[in-house]
C-alpha cells in the first residue's frame, strides 16, 4: 500500500498523487464482492438528487407571502426531509466506498489495521503548541500548590496517546514527529505525577478511551503508590457478563467491512464503610475526562476496590481535564469536602490544546 502522510492544514492524509489511480485499480479488482457497494452508492446518489428535484417540481413557488413571512422555507425544508428518505442511507455508502477504496472515514477518525481506529486529535498540531503545553503544565502545578496549601496529596495521572500505543496498528499511518514522546513532558512538573505505559488490551478498538482492563491496571498502579492512610472500606466488584460496544469513533465510518463493535466488559460494584466512627469527608476525589465520568469503563469502581476507599467522582465528559479541575476547584464540594488525595487523569492528547483562563487562576 502506497505510503501517506497526515495534512494537518487539511486534517487529511494524503499520499503521493501518481499512485493515486494505482491503488483505487488494485483496490477495485481485489475487492470484487464490493462492487455492488458502488452501484449502490451511484443510486443512491440518483435517488438523492431524484428526491430534491421532486421537491423543488412540486412547490408553489408562486405563493409570495409564503415567501416572506418563512412559511416557504419551512414547508419546503419539511418536504424536503419527506423526499430524502434515502439521505442517511446514502451517507453509509459514501462512508463504506471510502474504507473499502481509501481506508478512510470522515473527519475525525484515522483507520488503521485490522479495524483499529483513531481519533485524528492524536495527529493534529493546534495553534499554539507548544506554548499550550508550557501553560497547561504551568496550570498543573499552580493546582499543585493550591491543594498543598489546604494539607491535600494531588496525584497527576498521565494517559498515553492510543496512536502511539498501537503505533503497530496504524497501518500505513505514522505518529507524527510533533506528537512523538508527549508524556515526557509529565516529567517536568512540580506536582507528584505517574506516567502510564500503555499495554496489550488497554484501550479498545472502535473508541477514543481506555478498556475496563486499562481502567483496571491504572487503579492497582496507583494503589502501589501507598498515598493514603489506611480506611475501613470494603468493595465488590462484579463482572456482569459481556455487551457489544460501538465506540465514538465508529460514527466517522461505517460498521462492518472489517470494523466491528468491541466486546466491552460490564461490571458493577457496591461497598460501604465499616468504620461506625470514621471521618464523614471522602477521603479521595477523582478529577478528569470522560475515561473518569463515564462509568463504561469502571475506573472509578476499581479505585474504589484497589484503594479500599471511598472515591468521590467529580470527573466530566466534553470539557478536557484543565476546565474540569477548574470547575472542581470552585465547587461546593471542594469547600465542604477536604479530601485526602486528589487523583487528576489527563490524557496526553490534551496537553497541546489551549485551555482558557483568567489571569488569576
Amino acid at each position: 500500500m502506497p505510503e501517506r502522510e497526515w495534512d494537518n492544514q487539511s486534517k487529511k492524509v494524503v499520499f503521493p498523487r501518481e499512485k493515486w489511480f494505482q491503488e483505487c485499480m488494485l483496490s477495485l479488482f481485489s475487492k470484487r464482492q464490493y462492487l455492488c457497494g458502488v452501484f449502490a452508492l451511484f443510486f443512491g446518489v440518483i435517488a438523492v438528487v431524484a428526491g430534491l428535484f421532486s421537491t423543488v417540481q412540486s412547490f408553489d413557488h408562486n405563493n409570495r407571502a409564503s415567501l416572506l413571512n418563512g412559511d416557504h422555507a419551512s414547508a419546503f425544508e419539511k418536504r424536503l426531509d419527506d423526499n430524502m428518505a434515502h439521505h442517511n442511507v446514502s451517507r453509509q455508502l459514501w462512508a463504506a466506498f471510502s474504507y473499502v477504496f481509501f481506508k478512510e472515514g470522515r473527519d475525525g477518525v484515522v483507520i488503521g489495521d485490522d479495524g483499529w481506529l483513531f481519533t485524528t486529535e492524536e495527529f493534529d498540531y493546534p495553534k499554539g503548541f507548544q506554548e499550550n503545553i508550557s501553560k497547561n503544565l504551568s496550570y498543573i502545578d499552580t493546582v499543585f500548590d493550591e491543594l498543598s496549601r489546604q494539607d491535600i496529596n494531588l496525584l497527576v495521572v498521565g494517559l498515553p496517546s492510543k496512536a502511539e500505543t498501537l503505533s503497530s496498528e496504524l497501518g500505513a499511518y505514522s505518529v507524527p514527529s510533533y506528537r512523538q514522546g508527549l508524556s515526557k513532558r509529565f516529567e517536568n512538573l512540580q506536582a507528584p505525577h505517574i506516567i502510564i505505559e500503555g499495554s496489550d488490551g488497554f484501550f479498545l478498538k472502535t473508541d477514543t478511551h481506555w478498556s475496563p482492563k486499562g481502567a483496571e491496571n491504572v487503579a492497582k498502579i496507583i494503589a502501589e503508590k501507598h498515598l493514603l492512610n489506611q480506611y475501613n472500606f470494603s468493595y465488590t466488584i462484579e463482572s456482569k457478563g459481556v455487551k457489544e460496544h460501538e465506540g465514538d469513533l465508529m460514527r466517522y465510518t461505517v460498521s462492518g467491512f472489517g470494523i466491528k463493535p468491541d466486546q466491552l466488559p460490564v461490571v458493577e460494584g457496591y461497598g460501604q464503610s465499616n468504620d461506625l466512627f470514621g471521618d464523614a469527608n471522602i477521603p479521595v476525589v477523582l478529577v478528569g475526562t470522560s475515561y473518569s465520568a463515564n462509568t463504561k469503563w469502571g475506573f472509578e469502581h476499581y479505585l474504589k476496590k484497589y484503594l479500599q476507599a471511598d472515591v468521590l467522582n467529580m470527573a466530566d465528559e466534553g470539557l478536557g481535564p484543565f476546565e474540569v479541575m477548574k470547575s472542581y476547584l470552585t465547587s461546593n464540594e471542594y469547600e465542604s469536602n477536604k479530601p485526602e488525595l486528589v487523583i487528576w487523569e489527563i490524557p496526553v492528547r490534551y496537553l497541546p490544546i489551549k485551555f482558557e483562563r483568567k489571569s488569576d487562576d
